[in-house]
């Protein structure tokens, strides 16, 4: 049976959608390369939720391959995901913890199924993306080598159909050498950050883009290890910047929120420069950052611009404030 609720309107006067597929442009198969979509509406997907570590479907998506282009395409309405250039079924899924993506990582390194050669180097481009209850953009390991640009991404996790960590205008793993530029990210429900790299994204550029109106942090930097080069953003969010990796060069941004840096305990993996092989693994501990030129126009709670977590945490590395 199907139970549904129509708050302040008549089902038998209005339209009913039930959304069964789950994608709309999405190959079975994995690694159909060099594929080239542009200019179409796509709209309506019964996406499921899935984190970093199984297989990350979208409404769009090319499946775990190489070579993609997404370009000029009107993307909504995806119960969870818009796009996807994420994680396939690589025969392994794990739990996702830093000890299971740990896992999945040296997994998918060491059996040679996430090379440059086979994976990655997409282009996302001029896209209008919006009403996604996950994210607009995601990945695992899948979008290395690849150029997010141009992109407007609005109106993710608005209804705050469910929880967790992945709610994000732009979320990607293993971002190792995309380029993020020139995109517009506004308007997340609570706890959806507007762009967030998380783990190993290493060698990434993110530039000349615009992001405010987010529920978290405009721009979330987590367990990276650098370098990273984040450089003329207009970042107008309450929160401008949560900051927990090293190695992050900020140069000519406008931070209109708070900065806030802070540690966590998290052991995660680095690369060989320019990539996917694993050079060692590495704490979290914040540093080796730069800020050259960058335009602070809030102070932080403690009359600081950029504000050290562990200063009012103490003790307690890597855990939100109460």
């Amino acid at each position: 049976s199907i139970l549904a609720q129509f708050p302040g309107v008549d089902p038998n006067k209005e339209e009913v959608e039930i959304n069964v597929r789950q994608t709309v442009f999405f190959p079975e198969k994995q690694g159909l390369n060099y594929i080239t979509v542009r200019g179409f509406t796509m709209s309506q997907a019964a996406t499921p939720w899935a984190p970093p570590t199984t297989e990350q479907l979208g409404l769009i998506g090319p499946h775990w391959s190489k070579g993609w282009i997404i370009e000029n395409n009107t993307i909504s309405h995806s119960m969870c995901v818009g796009i996807s250039l994420g994680l396939g079924d690589v025969g392994l899924s794990v739990i996702g913890t830093g000890i299971g993506y740990t896992k999945l990582a040296n997994y998918v390194v060491d059996e040679g199924i996430w090379t440059k050669a086979k994976i990655g180097g997409h282009v996302v481009k001029g896209n209008r993306i919006s009403h996604c209850e996950q994210a607009g953009i995601v990945s695992s390991f899948g979008a290395a080598f690849s150029l997010i640009e141009g992109n407007e991404i609005s109106d993710i996790h608005v209804r705050e159909r469910f929880t967790g960590m992945e709610m994000c205008g732009i979320k990607l793993h293993s971002a190792v050498d995309v380029v993020i530029r020139n995109n517009c990210v506004y308007n997340t429900g609570f706890r959806a950050r507007g762009i967030w790299l998380d783990w190993m994204g290493q060698g990434a550029i993110i530039r000349d883009n615009l992001v405010f109106n987010t529920g978290a942090p405009a721009l979330y930097l987590e367990v990276n290890h650098g370098a990273i080069l984040v450089a003329n953003n207009i970042l107008l969010s309450d929160i401008s910047l949560s900051n927990r990796s090293r190695g992050t060069a900020f140069v000519h941004n406008l931070f209109a929120g708070q900065c806030v840096i802070g540690n966590t305990t998290r052991i995660t993996p680095y690369m060989e420069p320019h990539s996917t092989t694993i050079a060692g693994m590495h704490e979290n501990y914040n540093g080796d950052d730069r800020f050259y030129n960058n335009i602070f126009a809030t102070p932080a709670k403690n009359g600081q611009s950029v504000l050290n977590e562990e200063v009012r945490r103490p003790n307690k590395p890597g855990r939100l404030a109460a």
